[in-house]
């Protein structure tokens, strides 16, 4: 087990989900857990996470975690996507967010995917990632027919003058960086 996703859309005794009544934040059981996980090199999931839980368990960590699939809330108000100062945390720590391809959370277009990468890459470039969701969006977003539309993203990112290096980041590579910096370091 590599990536643990502390819940999903449906409360648990972790931490409380971005679609919680009450706001627990990270709970008893998620205090003694994160900690284990993190010790352990699992890589930790926030996505889902409420508000109050997703920064509980940013101020406990000492190593990486992560988003693997949101957006951004300034550009699209939904509770599942993050907000400006969620993803400065998450660049903080060293992280990465993984931008979402469902429509649902302001993604109906291929230009609304790179409008995401764009506002992500203006707060910090080595941050921010593809999380596609491809196997649980609602539908396709317009211009995207599956996993061969990730070079049309990395295509739009180089005509808008993107470097090469960045796009790299967004396509795999900062994504890779949090992986080999946790797996590697193992159960301390």
């Amino acid at each position: 087990m590599r990536l643990i996703t502390l819940t999903w859309n449906r409360e648990n005794d972790i931490v409380s989900n971005c679609f919680s009544e009450k706001d627990e934040g990270l709970k008893k059981f998620g205090r003694v857990l994160v900690p284990e996980m993190e010790r352990r090199g699992i890589v930790i999931d926030l996505a889902h996470a409420s508000d109050r839980g997703f920064f509980d368990v940013c101020d406990i960590m000492n190593k990486p975690c992560v988003v693997s699939h949101a957006n951004s809330r300034k550009l699209f108000r939904c509770e599942r996507n993050i907000t400006d100062e969620m993803y400065m945390r998450i660049s903080q720590l060293h992280g990465c967010v993984g931008v979402t391809f469902e429509p649902l959370f302001g993604a109906g277009s291929l230009e609304d995917i790179v409008r995401h990468v764009e506002h992500f890459c203006a707060l910090d470039e080595k941050c921010v990632g593809i999380g596609s969701d491809f196997d649980g969006i609602s539908h396709l977003p317009e211009g995207i027919c599956g996993a061969r539309s990730i070079y049309d993203i990395a295509n739009r990112l180089l005509r808008l003058n993107y470097s090469e290096k960045t796009v790299a980041g967004v396509m795999c590579e900062n994504f890779m960086r949090v992986f080999k910096e946790i797996l590697q370091k193992g159960i301390a």
